[in-house]
């Protein structure tokens, strides 16, 4: 799907800044807009949320290990 973030935002009734911010990783969704979100898209949202899911974990996995500093 090739949308601008201004008719992603129109379809999911959400603004536009919103978007940017979730691309960027700065905001997260409540649940009732990710049901939005994803309605947006035409996904299923268990579809969805298990893709995120999946690239949590593969990130997790490659990211450096954090340790606490004290």
């Amino acid at each position: 799907m090739s949308i601008s973030q201004e008719e992603f935002a129109h379809r999911a009734d959400v603004h536009r800044s919103f978007v940017a911010r979730l691309e960027l990783g700065q905001t997260q969704p409540s649940l009732a807009v990710l049901f939005r979100l994803a309605d947006a898209l035409s996904a299923d949202i268990a579809e969805l949320t298990a893709s995120i899911a999946r690239r949590a974990k593969t990130e997790k996995k490659t990211s450096p290990a954090q340790h606490e500093v004290g």
